[in-house]
C-alpha cells in the first residue's frame, strides 16, 4: 500500500510525521539521510525496509530536523478509529 508521508511542526515546536494510512507495524525510528534530504519511516518488522518520503525536505525543515532527537509519528486511516501515535528516535545518517 502506498501511503502519503509528510512532516509538520506543532505549535510547541515538536516535529511530527503524518501518514494517511495505518502502518504495517509499530514505528521504530525515523532515519534522516542528510545527503539526500529524505526521511524514512522504519517499522518494527524484520522483512520491511520502511517507507521513504517521496520529496526532499526544504532547507528550513532540515534545520529543525538537525536539532531534533525524537519525532512524533501519527498514522490516520478512514476507519473511524483514533490514529496510531508513536514517539520515536530521529536518527541522522550521513555527513
Amino acid at each position: 500500500m502506498t501511503r502519503n508521508i509528510d512532516l509538520c511542526e506543532l505549535p510547541d515546536g515538536t516535529l511530527m510525521i503524518v501518514t494517511d494510512a495505518r502502518l504495517p507495524a509499530d514505528a521504530q525510528r525515523i532515519e534522516f539521510y542528510k545527503d539526500q534530504r529524505l526521511m524514512m519511516l522504519v517499522y518494527d518488522m524484520q522483512d520491511s525496509e520502511g517507507d521513504l518520503m517521496t520529496h526532499e525536505l526544504p532547507e528550513e525543515a532540515i534545520r529543525k530536523v538537525m536539532l531534533a532527537r525524537k519525532i512524533l509519528v501519527v498514522a490516520y486511516a478512514n476507519d473511524n478509529r483514533d490514529p496510531d501515535q508513536f514517539t520515536v528516535p530521529l536518527i541522522q545518517i550521513g555527513i
